[in-house]
Formats: structure tokens, C-alpha cells, sequence
């Protein structure tokens, strides 16, 4: 059985509506990291997202969390009764000595318990004491089971004292010991290089486990150490980890193999720089593109990830850029286009034979700035294009005219319709006419051309 506020950071004395926001939160930091450039990440975010499903299940507003929270206290009692035995210190937990005699021992569990049932069935305090005599009736007073636990006890004890040997020294920068998390932002930035070594060796990781025992900020730095070692940028991880101490440092886009010394580095301060930076440094920006999604994620806008991932997913980071810098700043003016080889938007195939093979070229180029790209429809069932979408500077689509749909005899009419921008802009239209000859017209002109 998953305990869902172990997994989630949930306090159980949070109300539903608490429970409820906190899920949210969570739920939006992960559906923003499917997308993200490691794939060990991404399957971490929909485990995740799994997880808050059925969390918000059992705990959300709609959820049983009254059964839940009563079958999930049975469920770590029986699960006390599986673990190894060494896994609890009965004797610390319930101020037993480890030489007391196994009637000396049933006494005094005969007074805790007694003492316990004076308590109100929600003291979680004395719920969790009341497991614990209950174990140790189990073991302790069992002379088989009590030499294999002391025994398993003594080995634990020494695994614990031989790591304890081995916690490394406090971490040192250039001569300058760091005594605390929040020292850690100023020195590693003044030796960014060093710092990183740091991060890569998982120096800053062993001390925050060992000398700070900070766990969850220990897993932390341990992924991101994992993606620095891995990264062709791993200043950028670097950074994440700097934000990590202050979340108030900017987002820093190094292009790839560069670090602090880069000339060509940007820095984004808030989210309303970037439509003016992205389109400044827009190679910068599309190459580093999924650390500016889990910045925003993150630290900056987790609203706008939400709105960005309404989209849904696209192999092209330009589109993406581009869609994303619409949702910041929505005034900003799109893409401008542009369609070379057809008139006035107008493609006329005149008379089309039986021999002929009607076929038409014609240009979409973007003007100006950022990122075009669109999609390509006809309105007729004997016009198609040779693509259905278009992107990029300059796109070359081919129409053609299927013989065996046009009407023989006729002045047929149809449409490109041309869909730039998912709506940004308005669709362009280019009429398109093409004259079917009958068999006999095509051999009278065939005949007449000869003379």
C-alpha cells in the first residue's frame, strides 16, 4: 500500500482544501517536466503524475481519506511485523535494557501498555508506542527471537559506526570552509569551477548527507549532479544548482561547452525579458530551450507551463519557442509570411488533358522574426499538396490536380487554405482553377496543334 504522505511531503494534519492545493502544485511542476531533455526525468514525471492521480483519489475532495488514513494504519502494522527485526531499536524506543531478564522486560511492558490505554484513541503518539509494545512482545519475550534480533542489533550497530568513521570533512572552497546551506550560493559562485568539480565528484551530495544529514536537499543535488555529468552544458546544472540555494538567481543560458567566462551568455532576470531575449539570441534560446521550460516551471511562471503544455507535445524546439513567446507576451508581433510563385494568390492550371500531369510549385517564406509554421489543407477532393504542414524559413509545396476527381468538361475551382501560427494570424487563401478537356477535346486539340 503507497503511503501517500510519506510520497508526497503531506502533513497529515493538513485540511482537504490543503492536501488539495499542495497536490496541485505538484501536479503542475511534473506535467512540466515530461517533455524534459533527459528521459530519466521524464519517466520520473508521469510515475509522478500517476502517483498525484491516485493520491487525489483517496485524499482529494472527492477521496475516502477517512477509510484511507484507517486502512493505511493497519497496513504499517502489519508491515512492523514484516520488517527485519533490526530495522527497530526496541530497547531505545521503549527505554528497555538490552540485559534486563524476559520478566523484567514483561513488566514493563505490562505498565506501558497499561498507560497507553489511558490515552484517546487519536494520540498518534500513543498509537505509534502501542506498535511498539506489540512488537516487542513479539521478539522479546520470545528467547529465540530476542538472541537473533540482539544479534542482528550488534551487526547494525557497527554497519553505523563504521560509516559514521567515514562522513567526509565539512566542505572546503578555495581555503573557505562552508558551515551551512545557505553559505554555499556566494563561494561557489565566486570559484564557479571548482564548484563545479564539487557538484560532479558528489562532494556537495556526501556533505549534505553526511555532515548537514539534510537527505532531501542531498537528493536533490544528487540529480542534478547526475545531469551535469551528462550535459554538454554543465554550467547550466551548475546554476540549477545555485538556484536550489536562492531561487531569486537568474535563469543564465550558456551556449554549448561554455560556462561563466562566455561572452555570449544571457541572463534572464524575469519572464517578461524573454520574448525580446528569445528573439535576440534565438538560436541560444532554441538550443537550451528545455532549461528555460523548467525555470518558468519552477521558479518563475508555472502558469504559463500549463498553458504551454495545452499545445501538446512537438519534436520541433523552434515551434515550441515560438509558442511559448506568444503565451508571455501574446502582443508580440508573429512571424510575417510570405507566398512566392502563385499570383494574387491564385494558382490557374488552364485546360488540363488527358495526357497532361498537372502539378504546380509555389513558395511559403517567413519574414521578420521569430519562428514560422503552419499547417496545409484543400477545400477539394481532386487538389492535394505535397505536404500538410510547413515550417522554417522557406517551405517548397508542390499542388496537384487528380484527373480521375476533377469534372470533365467543367471550369473546376478549389482552395489551398494555408493555417499559420495555430490561429495567430488569418488563414491565406489561394484559389485554384483547373479546366478538365473530355477525351474528344483533348484529341481535337491534340490534331489542331499538329497543323
Amino acid at each position: 500500500m503507497e503511503d501517500y504522505y510519506v510520497l508526497l511531503e503531506i502533513d497529515p494534519s493538513w485540511s482537504v482544501e490543503d492536501v488539495d492545493t499542495h497536490l496541485l502544485t505538484l501536479n503542475r511542476r511534473y506535467r512540466s517536466r515530461t517533455r524534459h531533455r533527459d528521459s530519466i526525468i521524464r519517466e520520473n514525471a508521469n510515475e509522478q503524475l500517476h502517483l498525484l492521480n491516485r493520491a487525489m483519489a483517496r485524499l482529494g475532495p472527492d477521496g475516502d481519506r477517512h477509510i484511507y488514513d484507517q486502512e493505511l494504519a493497519a497496513y504499517h502494522v502489519e508491515e512492523e511485523l514484516k520488517q527485519p527485526l533490526s530495522d527497530v531499536d526496541l530497547y531505545q524506543d521503549l527505554d528497555l535494557d538490552i540485559s534486563m531478564t524476559t520478566e523484567e522486560i514483561e513488566w514493563i511492558l505490562q505498565a506501558k501498555e497499561q498507560e497507553v490505554d489511558k490515552t484517546t484513541s487519536e494520540d498518534e503518539a500513543a498509537q505509534r508506542e502501542k506498535k511498539r509494545i506489540m512488537l516487542a512482545r513479539r521478539i522479546l519475550l520470545d528467547a529465540e527471537k530476542r538472541t537473533s534480533y540482539n544479534e542482528q542489533l550488534a551487526q547494525k550497530h557497527r554497519w553505523a559506526a563504521a560509516r559514521d568513521a567515514m562522513k567526509p570533512v565539512p566542505l572546503a572552497v578555495n581555503g573557505t570552509h562552508i558551515a551551512a546551506w545557505t553559505e554555499l550560493e556566494s563561494v561557489l559562485e565566486a570559484h564557479p569551477h571548482q564548484g563545479l568539480s564539487l557538484l560532479q565528484d558528489g562532494e556537495i551530495e556526501a556533505w549534505l548527507r553526511w555532515s548537514l544529514g539534510d537527505r532531501q536537499r542531498a537528493d536533490q543535488v544528487y540529480g542534478v549532479s547526475l545531469r551535469s555529468n551528462r550535459s554538454a552544458t554543465p554550467f547550466m546544472e551548475f546554476d540549477e544548482l545555485l538556484r536550489l540555494v536562492n531561487g531569486n538567481r537568474p535563469l543564465v543560458l550558456y551556449p554549448k561547452g561554455s560556462g561563466p567566462d562566455s561572452k555570449n551568455a544571457v541572463a534572464v532576470h524575469h519572464m517578461g525579458e524573454i520574448p525580446q531575449l528569445a528573439d535576440e539570441h534565438w538560436q541560444l534560446f532554441v538550443t537550451q530551450f528545455d532549461y528555460v521550460v523548467d525555470w518558468l516551471a519552477q521558479y518563475a511562471a508555472p502558469d504559463v507551463i500549463d498553458s504551454f503544455n495545452q499545445y501538446g507535445d512537438t519534436d520541433n524546439t523552434e515551434i515550441g519557442l515560438e509558442r511559448l513567446v506568444s503565451i508571455i507576451k501574446p502582443s508580440q508581433r508573429p512571424p510575417g509570411i510570405q507566398i512566392n510563385n502563385a499570383p494574387n494568390n491564385r494558382i490557374d492550371f488552364g485546360d488540363v488533358n488527358a495526357w497532361s500531369k498537372p502539378a504546380h510549385t509555389f513558395e511559403i517564406k517567413q519574414e521578420g522574426r521569430g519562428y514560422l509554421y503552419g499547417r496545409i489543407t484543400t477545400t477539394v477532393d481532386w487538389l492535394s499538396v505535397n505536404t500538410l504542414s510547413f515550417a522554417g524559413i522557406n517551405t517548397s509545396v508542390v499542388a496537384q490536380v487528380d484527373k480521375g476527381k476533377i469534372q470533365s468538361g467543367a471550369d473546376n475551382q478549389g482552395e489551398i487554405v494555408i493555417m499559420p501560427l495555430e490561429g495567430r494570424i488569418d488563414p491565406i487563401r489561394i484559389r485554384v482553377s483547373a479546366n478538365q478537356k473530355t477525351f474528344l477535346q483533348s484529341v481535337a486539340g491534340l490534331f489542331s496543334r499538329k497543323r
